[in-house]
C-alpha cells in the first residue's frame, strides 16, 4: 500500500466515526459510548436455574401475543427512557421503583393473563429482575422478551412516546 493509500483510508475511517458518534448522540436513541453497563438497581445474584425459570420468547411471539387480550407488556428501564420512546402499548414499571409500581399496579397485573417484561436488550438484566420480583410476588403467567427495545427497534418497529 502506498502513503497516500494509507493516508486516504484514514481519512474516510476518521470521517466515518465522526459521522457515527454525531449520529449516536442525536438519534434519540443513544447507546452509551466509552462507558460501561451500569444495571439500574443493585443487581441481586441470579443464578441460571433463576434466570431458566422465566420462559422468554422472541420478537415474533412478543407481536402475536401483545396484539391479544389481557396481555401487559412492562418495559422495566428508567421513567426518563420509556418516555423517549417505548413497545406500543407497554407500561412503565422500573424495576429501581419496584416496591412504589407494585403497590400501585399489583392489582391491575394480576388481572392480566400474561405478562411480558423488557428493557434495552440482552445486555441488560432489569427485566429478568423485574420478572423474578413479579413472580416471588404471586405473578404466575410471566415471560421475558430478552431483545428489548433495542431488537424492537433494529426490525423497523415502531415506537410510542406516550406516558404510562
Amino acid at each position: 500500500m502506498k502513503k497516500k493509500d494509507i493516508i486516504e483510508l484514514t481519512v474516510i475511517i476518521i470521517i466515518s466515526l465522526l459521522v457515527s458518534i454525531t449520529y449516536n448522540n442525536y438519534s434519540g436513541h443513544t447507546l452509551p459510548l466509552l462507558k460501561a453497563y451500569k444495571p439500574t438497581v443493585e443487581e441481586p445474584m441470579i443464578s441460571k436455574e433463576q434466570l431458566n425459570s422465566i420462559e422468554q420468547i422472541d420478537i415474533e411471539v412478543l407481536k402475536y401475543l401483545k396484539e391479544k387480550k389481557g396481555t401487559i407488556i412492562l418495559d422495566a428501564r428508567m421513567s426518563e427512557e420509556f418516555k423517549k420512546g417505548h413497545i406500543p402499548g407497554a407500561y412503565s414499571f422500573p424495576v429501581s421503583e419496584f416496591d412504589t409500581m407494585f403497590k400501585e399496579r399489583g392489582a391491575f397485573l394480576k388481572t392480566g393473563k400474561t405478562i411480558i417484561t423488557y428493557c434495552t436488550g440482552r445486555e441488560c438484566t432489569d427485566s429478568s429482575i423485574l420478572a423474578l420480583k413479579l413472580k416471588r410476588n404471586g405473578i404466575k403467567d410471566i415471560l421475558l422478551y430478552q431483545g428489548g427495545i433495542t431488537e424492537w427497534l433494529q426490525n423497523g418497529y415502531t415506537v410510542e412516546k406516550s406516558k404510562k
